[in-house]
């Protein structure tokens, strides 16, 4: 596929605290310093873009999550 080259990714935990990060032109995004021990939900904000539901639960270093995003 080709990467998103604008936009934003969202984690939202369970007390809806909200975190963003934006999509840079190679279609990169970065977390800093995420707590550990917690579920979070995650979504894209990208225009005419959308990504399936998913969540994740933070145990320690992530890395290189893919996410595939479809068009609308």
């Amino acid at each position: 596929g080709v990467p998103l080259r604008r936009g934003f990714v969202t984690m939202t935990d369970s007390e809806n605290n909200v975190r963003f990060a934006s999509i840079n032109p190679s279609g990169y995004y970065r977390f800093i310093s995420l707590p550990l021990g917690r579920r979070f939900d995650i979504a894209l904000a990208a225009k005419r873009w959308s990504i399936p539901p998913q969540s994740i639960f933070t145990v320690g270093s992530l890395t290189n999550l893919d996410l595939i995003a479809e068009f609308f």
